[in-house]
């Protein structure tokens, strides 16, 4: 399903449905989807007042060293584990912020990973499972960061899910000896393909070489999957992969032809697509029972989106300006606060940097100004300048 799909082209989508039935196995896609429509030219919101109806702020506890740039957060039920770079630290915090643990194991030896790509958590087994795709390795460790066993990748793995009996494998755009395929489905000691989907087309192995910020989000007992520069969000399953929804930018939507040329590099071809008027590449996914969220670009900046599933009703964000707990405190970087994750009772998490946030707070008492700051006066005493990163938690309801 590497083609984009808009309304006005169903016909093609058609097409290379049909096309793409004959060459996978028989009970790997199923056609049955929701369309989303996104218009990026529509009315720009900015405040955190229509799309949230509560706002908290946690302070994540001074670690040593202090968590680098935050790749994913796994919401637990009482913990968040957190996946920093630079460092490639796990930190694993309690809801409120208190630092519980973290897996500090960088380097060359058998139990130590050279880098952490990405993680997921083993809730049965309670451990955190850390991909080192510089070493080709999937790696078990508990909550005490105590290394358990580490499984071989014969193939480069981008990102990867974890479930009961099998891992997910997503694999990018890269074509090896060993794979040819954007999705693999693998026993738990990955000595086994049980399933292949999405047949990578060689043009774009060449120039769709990006890392997204993620690839899967479950919630209740659904897992979707998803990629960027790919307006398609599919169900996938240990044995079949299918639509499920369809982001469709109008005329926006990148042409399908757009897709299949040959470009020389990743930079060309993002280059070359940014000189059209198009609007591309979600980032950052976010589901839950009633709502979805991600980014996208358009016309050289990043938009921010969310959607009601019931109601269909949508908001889109150029800035964000906190009204509720801070009056004019604006996010710099839109792409920071597209949620990492969206929970059952509709808590959208996302983070603001600590210098940031300090910085707003001693303008506002420079110039007297104290109401602005009036819900946030125990974060006043605790944030200093360099310290981590600020979780958001804002109550979505719109």
């Amino acid at each position: 399903m590497d083609v984009l799909f808009s309304k006005q082209n169903l016909s093609n989508y058609i097409f290379f449905f049909l096309v793409f039935l004959f060459t996978a196995c028989s009970d790997s896609v199923s056609i049955s989807y929701d369309v989303i429509d996104v218009n990026p030219d529509a009315q720009k919101s900015t405040l955190f007042s229509e799309i949230f109806k509560e706002v908290k702020y946690v302070r994540l506890e001074d670690t040593n060293p202090l968590i680098g740039t935050i790749g994913k957060i796994l919401v637990l039920k009482d913990k968040y584990i957190i996946k920093s770079s630079a460092p490639d630290i796990i930190f694993i915090f309690s809801k409120d912020g208190k630092l519980i643990n973290k897996i500090d194991s960088e380097g060359e030896g058998p139990e130590e990973y050279s880098s952490i790509k990405d993680i997921a958590y083993d809730s049965v087994k309670e451990e955190i499972i850390i991909l080192d795709r510089k070493k080709f390795k999937l790696m078990n460790f508990d909550l005490n960061g105590k290394f358990i066993k580490s499984s071989s990748l014969p193939f480069y793995v981008s990102s990867f899910w974890n479930t009961e009996n099998r891992y997910m494998l997503y694999c990018g755009a890269e074509i090896t000896p060993n794979n040819d395929t954007r999705l693999i489905v693998t026993d738990k000691e990955v000595s086994k393909v049980d399933r292949e989907f999405l047949k990578i087309n060689p043009k774009q192995a060449r120039f769709l070489n990006f890392f997204d910020r993620n690839n899967f989000v479950e919630f209740g007992d659904s897992i979707r999957f998803f990629y960027g520069f790919n307006d398609t969000i599919y169900n996938i399953s240990e044995r079949k992969i299918t639509p499920r929804f369809i982001v469709d930018f109008g005329s926006y939507s990148l042409p399908s032809g757009v897709m299949n040329r040959d470009y020389e590099s990743s930079y060309d071809f993002i280059v070359n697509i940014r000189k059209g008027d198009f609007a591309f590449r979600i980032i950052g996914y976010a589901e839950n029972q009633d709502y979805i969220s991600f980014s996208f670009e358009f016309r050289g900046e990043f938009l921010l989106f969310f959607y009601e599933k019931n109601t269909q009703s949508s908001r889109l964000f150029r800035n964000l300006q906190d009204d509720i707990s801070m009056t004019d405190f604006y996010v710099s970087e839109v792409i920071n606060f597209t949620p990492i994750h969206l929970d059952a009772e509709n808590n959208a998490l996302m983070y603001v940097e600590a210098d940031a946030l300090r910085s707003f707070i001693d303008e506002k008492k420079s110039s007297n100004d104290g109401s602005s700051i009036s819900d946030l006066v125990e974060l006043d005493k605790k944030i200093s300048v360099g310290d981590n990163p600020i979780l958001v938690v804002g109550k979505v309801s719109f």
